[in-house]
């Protein structure tokens, strides 16, 4: 997508296919970084972050280019398969030569303006299974397109049908249960990422 500055014609934003899990990503171009996702099931591009987005049924579908003060151009993507549907139909149409996609891959969070990893963002495609201290979902990278399995622990839960509170001993136990994971290496176990929001009401374990 296109528009003219000053007579030249610039490439506003584009849209690219993360060729490993088929998602479709928006890409932003603009030398004013001013395209942009809206609506009820947006999430924006991150500060800091490259201007990478995925894009999906029910997510990130209504985007606008251009500056809203000389008179943005709107969009809304209409899509004629749910996400994982739609994945497949990308991947089932990959070119037999892999396109090299500049800036594609997995990438490492990147650090915020203290140094520190920033939190991985994700949208959850659907639930794949759960257990007494929390549920595990299927979901993408909206930074980067990969897919992930989340688990989630539950703030407060059921065990032997009584209420239960996670406690700071719950948590140690979870903490050991990441160092753990970080030491695994073998082709059959996927890869630990990490976690994040330990101690809060969204703890999670990431696995790529």
């Amino acid at each position: 997508m296109r528009r003219n500055v000053h007579m030249s014609v610039t490439i506003e934003c584009s849209f690219s296919a993360n060729w490993d899990t088929g998602v479709i990503m928006l890409r932003d171009t603009s030398i004013d970084s001013s395209t942009e996702t809206f609506g009820a099931h947006a999430m924006p591009f991150g500060d800091g972050r490259h201007r990478l987005l995925v894009v999906a049924c029910g997510f990130n579908s209504s985007f606008r280019m251009g500056s809203r003060r000389r008179g943005a151009v709107e969009f809304e993507m209409v899509w004629h398969d749910y996400v994982e549907e739609a994945m497949a139909r990308v991947i089932a149409n990959k070119p037999r030569e892999r396109i090299k996609e500049h800036g594609g891959g997995l990438r490492s969070p990147w650090p915020d303006p203290s140094g520190r990893a920033r939190a991985i963002r994700y949208v959850k495609i659907k639930q794949l299974g759960a257990g007494s201290f929390g549920h595990v979902f299927k979901a993408i990278n909206v930074d980067t397109g990969q897919l992930m399995a989340i688990k989630q622990l539950k703030a407060s839960t059921q065990v032997t049908g009584r209420p239960m509170v996670l406690n700071d001993e719950h948590y140690q136990s979870f903490q050991r249960e990441c160092q753990a994971l970080e030491q695994l290496r073998h082709k059959h176990i996927v890869k630990y990422l990490g976690s994040q929001g330990l101690g809060g009401p969204q703890a999670s374990y990431l696995w790529a």
